[in-house]
Parts: structure tokens; sequence; C-alpha cells
């Protein structure tokens, strides 16, 4: 039986992928996640995890206006020797 509000997803003008993010968040119970813990390994990752905020943690933390968690990651991603 289909979801009651996977009509109003489906008519948003944003991408299929964003859709599937918007439906997962739903699926969890909405935007406060009480379900979160309900859904398959692989949605819960799908709903965690950003690609380019892992590839390009240091520029896209400042673009998104983390400079605190920014500097922080430098600091300790840089590579100390013994």
């Amino acid at each position: 039986m289909p979801r009651a509000n996977a009509g109003p997803i489906s008519h948003l003008t944003v991408s299929k992928s964003w859709k599937s993010k918007f439906g997962l968040i739903d699926k969890a119970g909405g935007p406060d996640l009480p379900n979160f813990r309900n859904l398959p390994f692989g949605e819960r990752f799908g709903l965690n995890f950003n690609i380019l905020a892992f590839i390009f943690g240091p520029f896209y933390c400042p673009a998104k206006g983390l400079w605190r968690q920014a500097v922080l990651y430098v600091i300790f991603a840089e590579p100390h020797e013994p």
C-alpha cells in the first residue's frame, strides 16, 4: 500500500536523488527521524553520508559556514611525524 505522503514528494521540482532522500526522511517519520533505527542499513547510510563532505571536507565545511570544524579538521588531519 503506497504511503499517503508519497504524492507530494513525487511532484517536487527537485532531482531524483533529492526525492529519494525526502522519501527516506518521510519513511523515518519526518524531520525528527523517530523511526531512523527501523530503516535498513543502506537507507540509514544514505541519509547520514555525504560523499562531497567526505572527499572535500576542508572546503565543504567553510562553504557551509562551518569554519571552526574546518580548522579542527585540518589540524587533526595533518600527519604528524613521531
